[in-house]
């Protein structure tokens, strides 16, 4: 809400009550002005009204109107009636002569607070706290910037035109979707049914290193690895996407995955791990990257708290229906997406 203080802006009033002042005008002979010289109608103003005969006064922010005559409206910050301070409108009557309305700011508003600075330069004069608009760059890429340390630092950027705003990431961490990439090598393939290591020279020039994870297609095979994860995790649910690739010439393959908390002195002898959730990617073509969708969300089992190790376990699932892959799948990565609630891990 922009409230105005419009320089030398002062009127009087003979109003009596507690509603909208009707106002008079400035002084004749005077170098004051009238509010509606300053500002449009409909335009919000600080005020401070008082008369001069029985001391009452009251301060605030009303909205001035264009009329016959012109009006202020009152919403009072604080106030004197004559017997003690409070924030009612004062009561003002026929014994209080001609009122004296003129722009002002009130301490209350004031108070603590730091003036801030629109412009295409930075202000002469800052401090620490002090907000700067910066319109050097237009009302499309006007940017915010604080003061703090001694130096401006900038927290975004402004398209007033659209009406959006850009927050700056530039030494913050963003918070909210993250990424954790686990190459497949660096799992650990269960003893039982767990897959077999694989890797194979590709016969062209670049003669790349395929390295992976070799899921059998008629056993379920299973492979785990361990998150510590940032203090910033918000310890709800996650998704996961396969990247693989393979030998075979047809059909589809399922991928699952379901992870568990352990907290410190939990014992790691475990009957079960949490809900695992899969994937169906299609095969397209042998030795190309295959890239599945993403699970749906996974719920990590035994309640999740600060610090925690969270097991994870990858797995085909050769035996569901669904899996025709007429081969082998070779997993060389998963991609685990989470959610932080925190810009630090402080």
């Amino acid at each position: 809400m922009d409230i105005y203080t419009p320089e030398f802006a002062l009127e009087t009033s003979t109003t009596t009550g507690t509603g909208a002042y009707a106002l008079a005008g400035a002084p004749a002979s005077t170098a004051y002005r009238a509010f509606m010289e300053h500002v449009a109608t409909g335009k919000k103003v600080f005020y401070c009204a008082r008369s001069l005969t029985t001391m009452k006064w009251e301060m605030g922010w009303g909205t001035v109107t264009d009329s016959a005559p012109d009006t202020l409206s009152r919403n009072v910050i604080k106030s004197f009636d004559g017997v003690a301070i409070g924030t009612a409108a004062v009561d003002w009557q026929l014994s209080d002569g001609t009122i004296t309305i003129y722009a002002t700011i009130p301490g209350a508003v004031i108070d603590g607070t730091r003036i801030n600075h629109r412009g295409a330069t930075a202000p002469a004069w800052a401090e620490d706290g002090m907000i700067w608009e910066d319109t050097s760059g237009g009302a499309t890429a006007t940017l915010l910037k604080l003061r703090g340390n001694g130096a401006w630092i900038t927290l975004g950027t402004v398209n007033e035109t659209a009406g959006t705003f850009a927050p700056s990431t530039t030494g913050l961490r963003a918070q909210g979707r993250s990424t954790l990439s686990v190459n497949a090598r660096d799992m650990i393939p269960r003893t039982t049914n767990g897959p077999a290591t694989g890797s194979s020279e590709m016969a062209a020039g670049a003669k790349v290193m395929q390295v992976g994870l070799d899921f059998d297609q008629a056993t379920n095979e299973h492979a785990q690895f361990y998150w510590l994860p940032p203090k910033s995790w918000d310890r709800g649910t996650v998704t996961a996407e396969f990247v693989w690739t393979t030998a075979a010439s047809s059909g589809s393959v399922i991928w699952g995955l379901r992870g568990y908390a352990l907290s410190d002195d939990d014992a790691m002898d475990l009957a079960a791990l949490g809900t695992a959730q899969v994937v169906t990617d299609a095969f397209i073509a042998a030795a190309d990257v295959h890239r599945s969708g993403e699970t749906a969300a996974i719920t990590i089992g035994g309640t999740p708290a600060t610090g925690d190790l969270v097991l994870f376990e990858a797995y085909r699932d050769a035996a569901a229906g669904g899996d025709t892959l007429n081969g082998d799948a070779r997993l060389l990565g998963v991609r685990i997406f989470f959610t932080t609630n925190a810009a630090t891990d402080a």
